[in-house]
Formats: C-alpha cells, sequence, structure tokens
C-alpha cells in the first residue's frame, strides 16, 4: 500500500478540500489537520535552520582548532606528540 500525503513525509500536505461551509465534526477535524499540518511544517523547518545554523558555527572553530593543532605540531617536542595526536583525534571526532 502506497502512503501519501503527510504519512509518506510531504510537509506540504493540505486536506484541500471546501470547508467554509462545512460546520460539522468533519469539518472541523479538516480544519484541526490543517492546522497541525501548517505547525509540523513550521516546526520541521525551524529545527533545519537550527542545524544548519550550529554547523555552521561548529565549523569555524573546529577549523581554526586544525590550524592551530597542525602549527604547534611544527613546534612540538617529542613529549608533545603523544598530546597533541589526541588533540588531533578529538578535533576529527568531534
Amino acid at each position: 500500500m502506497l502512503r501519501s500525503g503527510l504519512a509518506a513525509g510531504d510537509l506540504t500536505a493540505r486536506t484541500g478540500a471546501p470547508m467554509k461551509g462545512r460546520r460539522d465534526e468533519i469539518g472541523q477535524l479538516m480544519r484541526d489537520f490543517d492546522r497541525m499540518a501548517e505547525r509540523i511544517e513550521a516546526l520541521m523547518e525551524a529545527q533545519s535552520r537550527l542545524l544548519k545554523d550550529v554547523s555552521h558555527e561548529l565549523r569555524s572553530p573546529l577549523a581554526r582548532l586544525s590550524v592551530a593543532l597542525g602549527l604547534a605540531r611544527q613546534r612540538a617536542t617529542p613529549e608533545a606528540e603523544s598530546a597533541l595526536a589526541r588533540i588531533e583525534l578529538e578535533n576529527r571526532s568531534a
């Protein structure tokens, strides 16, 4: 069975039926569904924007940390190498 609409992930799905004339429970249910679908769509868009913003904000500090790590490696003593290797490992997994 193929799913369509909101159940299939189409966040723009609405009932699409003319509701102005309906004053019964079905009409109310259709209006409630459309409001719910609009709210879910807005929340998902806000979540997507937040993830993009957070990703962008994290990339810059991680890039600076990689540059700093490279510079530190150029001047590092053999004793400091294990600490720098650990920092690099942590930086890659971030």
